[in-house]
C-alpha cells in the first residue's frame, strides 16, 4: 500500500525525533537516518538500502514507551494505536523498534510496530535484502525463523536458552 504525502511528511517527522532521541541518549546522531532520507527515490521511512548487504548483522527490538504504566488509562494520543508489551526490562504500553544493523552499526533496516507484536514476526520482511549471518538474542529463537530466513541465504545465530544444556547448530 503506497503511502500518501501526508503520512509520509508525519512518519518523517517522527523519523527525526528518533534521529534526536538517538542523539541525546547515544551522544551523536546515527547518520544512516539521514543516509536513507537524502537518497533520490527513497524517503526516510521506507526501510530497506536499496543495495543487497553480504556480511554480519544484528537484529534486536526495544520498547518505544509513550506513557508511563499508571498514566494508560488517561492517555490519550495513541490511543487507538499503541498496546501494552513486555520486554526484557519490564511492561510498557506503546510500540516496538526492531532495527537491523550491520557491523559497523549502520542501519540496515527496520520496522516499527505495536508494543504486542513478537520480535520474531517483522524479521523475515527486514531481513529481506541480507545475506550472511544474522545474529540475534534468546528472542529469536525459533526453527521456523530459522528455515524461512535459510531459504534467503540468511543464516540465524542465536544464543542458547538457559534450559537448553548442550550447543545445537546456529547457536553461540
Amino acid at each position: 500500500m503506497a503511502a500518501s504525502n501526508g503520512s509520509t511528511a508525519i512518519r518523517d517527522k517522527i523519523l527525526a525525533s528518533l534521529a534526536r532521541y538517538c542523539a541525546l541518549r547515544i551522544g551523536k546522531f546515527p547518520c544512516a537516518f539521514w543516509r536513507l532520507s537524502s537518497r533520490p527515490g527513497l524517503t526516510a521511512v521506507d526501510k530497506q538500502l536499496e543495495s543487497i548487504i553480504e556480511s554480519i548483522a544484528f537484529v534486536d527490538s526495544t520498547p518505544l514507551r509513550v506513557c508511563k504504566n499508571l498514566r494508560i488509562p488517561r492517555h490519550k494520543t495513541f490511543k487507538e494505536v499503541a498496546q501494552r508489551g513486555k520486554s526484557s526490562t519490564g511492561w510498557f504500553y506503546g510500540f516496538k523498534l526492531h532495527i537491523i544493523v550491520d557491523d559497523r552499526g549502520e542501519i540496515l533496516s527496520f520496522s516499527i510496530t505495536k508494543g504486542n507484536v513478537d520480535d520474531r514476526k517483522p524479521v523475515p520482511y527486514l531481513a529481506k535484502k541480507v545475506i550472511g549471518k544474522l545474529f540475534g538474542d534468546r528472542g529469536y529463537i525459533s526453527k521456523k525463523l530459522t528455515e524461512l530466513l535459510a531459504t534467503d541465504d540468511v543464516e540465524l545465530i542465536t544464543t542458547l536458552r538457559k534450559k537448553h544444556e548442550t550447543p545445537r547448530d546456529g547457536c553461540f
